[in-house]
């Protein structure tokens, strides 16, 4: 039998009121990282127009860009919500995210002498000699 942990439904569930996306950390759900995040409620048939809310609103906002794939997840099994006809089914929208101009690595040995130099290209691997029997293989072939 499927259960639902009130407490985690009753965490997320104030959450699907707010229109703007929440900031913040999923950790407890194994979602690593800042994330921007929305709680969708309702059906899994109302998800495509969540996601569609969800980017217009990321791509509204100017402080984070993506850091990693998005995702969703449902807060507990639907399966509980099958008697109020999936009406109180919560899922959680994400996109793992980083703040604009922030978490980019310098270039190597950027610090030493104040400004930017490219990582050195590896080097070619040497091309072996030609052998003299080549032409000798060649005939006998």
């Amino acid at each position: 039998m499927a259960v639902c942990d009130p407490q985690v439904h009753g965490r997320f569930r104030p959450l699907a009121d707010e229109d703007d996306l929440i900031a913040g950390r999923l950790e407890d759900l194994r979602i690593k990282g800042d994330v921007l995040f929305k709680v969708h409620r309702g059906p899994y048939s109302g998800l495509g127009a969540a996601w569609g809310e969800f980017f217009r609103r990321f791509n509204d906002q100017q402080e984070w860009v993506v850091a990693g794939p998005c995702g969703d997840l449902y807060v507990c099994n639907p399966a509980v919500h099958q008697e109020d006809g999936f009406r109180e089914v919560l899922t959680v929208l994400f996109c793992p995210v980083r703040r604009k101009g922030g978490g980019r690595k310098p270039p190597v040995e950027t610090a030493r002498k104040g400004r930017a130099k490219a990582p050195a290209r590896p080097k070619a691997p040497a091309k072996r000699p030609a052998r003299k029997d080549a032409a000798a293989r060649r005939k006998r072939s």
